[in-house]
């Protein structure tokens, strides 16, 4: 899949153009530029969870979340919604072994139906406009953290995410929601997900 290889060299620069070097650790921090992605999202059986990097607003509709990246759109695109770190096994490779970020306190996480996430990929783009207008549920994470295992790590390069927050008032549900699993990127062929996302409904 084209998003995957875009997705990694992506992250690597992400790190190498926002943060100083030191030793072998290179960090972002905001109000540095956090590279140029507004999100990600991960798929289980029912959902598909979009976590945006960036104020959901300022992406423009005719984005394709496929493509990733959007050079010099994305930097426009703030306040940034998370920060973090990697660890390089040394200061000049490109890829680092390890990535870890966390939410700065409301992340929005945005949900689309598998069975419509399924219909508006069939044509081979994913846009924000389609996002929009599938994600009946949305809300914000107020806890997030998400981590970044390169081949350097583990044999199989991977990611982990989990996130816990609210629904807004004007989804269908009045509802809390969590999303955890691990997305492993094999060699070749699309990322192979394990995520579930669960809602509770809140109680009068």
């Amino acid at each position: 899949m084209k998003s995957r290889l875009l997705k990694m060299i992506v992250i690597s620069f992400l790190i190498i153009v926002t943060g100083a070097v030191y030793a072998s650790e290179r960090r972002t921090i905001p109000p540095d530029p956090f590279g140029p992605i507004y999100g990600d999202w991960f798929v289980s059986d029912e959902w598909a969870a979009f976590i945006f990097y960036r104020p959901p607003e300022c992406v423009p509709d005719t984005f394709d979340f496929f493509v990733y990246v959007d050079i010099p759109g994305a930097f426009f695109c703030e306040p940034i919604t998370v920060e973090g770190f990697a660890i390089y096994k040394n200061p000049d490779d490109f890829f680092p072994k390890v990535a870890k970020f966390h939410g700065l306190g409301e992340v929005p996480v945005w949900f689309v139906a598998r069975l419509d996430y399924n219909v508006i990929v069939s044509d081979g783009d994913l846009t924000m406009e389609e996002v929009r207008d599938n994600s009946f549920n949305r809300g914000f994470a107020h806890f997030y953290k998400e981590t970044l295992h390169a081949s350097d790590a583990h044999p199989t390069p991977m990611k982990n995410i989990v996130a816990r927050g609210t629904l807004d008032e004007d989804s269908p549900m009045d509802a809390s929601f969590r999303v955890h699993g691990l997305v492993v990127i094999p060699p070749s062929g699309p990322p192979k997900f394990n995520v579930n996302v669960t809602f509770k409904e809140n109680k009068d």
